[in-house]
């Protein structure tokens, strides 16, 4: 087995030893990029989750706004139709043009009643 031989500097001569400016703890700079890599690497991925997130959101968001659009159009309708319904009686039957024009009026109130009712016209 080889001994190993230290050299150790003579009195009068600059020694080589360089101290070790690195600790323990920090890491070589590959270890220092490999960790940055990894960081990126989730940074990204949650990035994407987040993005993801917002657009399921953004459907979720939208998806409702129809519902409620259709509902809202349905009630509209089921308010309205009995209106309807009175207008077509109205306008089959073979009355006077007094009597006409009196069925006409009432139909005119019921609607502005259930405007002023539903959306305060």
């Amino acid at each position: 087995m080889k001994q190993e031989l230290k050299k150790e500097p003579l009195e009068g001569q600059k020694s080589e030893f360089k101290p070790n400016t690195e600790t323990k703890g920090s890491p070589s700079p590959n270890e220092s990029n490999s960790q940055k890599d990894s960081q990126i690497k989730e940074l990204t991925e949650t990035l994407q989750r987040l993005q993801a997130d917002f657009e399921n959101y953004r459907k979720r968001v939208d998806k409702e706004k129809q519902e409620f659009m259709q509902f809202a159009t349905r009630e509209f309708v089921k308010l309205i139709l009995p209106i309807v319904d009175n207008f077509e009686i109205a306008l089959a039957s073979e009355q006077s043009h007094e009597d006409f024009k009196k069925g006409v009026e009432l139909i005119y109130a019921q609607m502005k009643e259930i405007l002023s009712v539903s959306y305060n016209f």
